[in-house]
């Protein structure tokens, strides 16, 4: 990214974070790296000193910032400490970087929590953003002009200039006649929802791949149909 992109992607992130100010009143942080900048606003809750967001790992080619609580960081952080970890700070963030360290794309099946997780790996050129599966925590994210935004709240990414606040009638449709809107169906034309359970990838094909956990990958094959052979 040349450095004056970098600077307005800076100040275009500050902004987004500056709208949500009122989710995440004791602290700001932000990084600016050569492919993405990542903003966060914190409310203190673990680790009330040491828990700046972004965290990053040990070689500073991860970086991640988490809204909400991981339950079983404790038991989840001794298993990492015996495997040769080392922690930074007490946040129950934190884990998640070791967490992928250790076990790749898979990381998250090994925490419960209410989150909304983006996750940067710099070494790879890739986001991960992620929810916990039931979708306490919201997550919402937008593609234009080849570049990716995400936010917890949609007044976040209308700060963007090139965000239209248009309506999406077919989601309006189907929330007067069903009293719900579907998956991606959201209010805003360019604004979509991260779906709860599964992670998705961004990477330099402008596309999300979408990985289910290993867990509901197994559930799907309990419970498909199989197919018989006549004889």
């Amino acid at each position: 990214m040349p450095a004056g992109a970098r600077q307005a992607t800076l100040e275009a992130v500050r902004r987004m974070a500056g709208a949500i100010v009122h989710r995440g009143p004791d602290d700001e942080g932000v990084y600016a790296g050569e492919r993405a900048v990542i903003g966060m606003r914190r409310l203190s809750i673990i680790d009330l000193s040491g828990g700046h967001q972004p965290i990053a790992n040990e070689d500073e080619t991860l970086w991640v910032v988490c809204n909400g609580e991981i339950y079983n960081f404790q038991s989840v952080r001794a298993t990492l400490e015996r495997a040769g970890h080392r922690f930074r700070t007490g946040s129950d963030v934190e884990v998640l970087l070791h967490l992928y360290e250790e076990h790749g794309d898979r990381f998250l099946d090994h925490v419960s929590g209410m989150f909304a997780v983006a996750l940067w790996d710099a070494k790879r050129e890739r986001l991960i953003l992620a929810r916990d599966r039931l979708g306490i925590k919201p997550l919402y994210y937008t593609q234009v002009d080849g570049q990716l935004a995400f936010a917890s709240e949609v007044k976040a990414l209308l700060t963007l200039p090139s965000i239209r606040a248009g309506l999406n009638r077919a989601g309006l449709r189907d929330y007067l006649g069903l009293g719900q809107l579907s998956l991606n169906d959201w209010q805003f034309v360019e604004v979509r929802d991260v779906p709860p359970g599964p992670w998705r990838n961004y990477g330099d094909n402008n596309n999300f791949v979408i990985a289910r956990r290993q867990t509901e990958q197994r559930l799907a094959e309990q419970t498909s149909p199989k197919t018989k052979t006549k004889k």
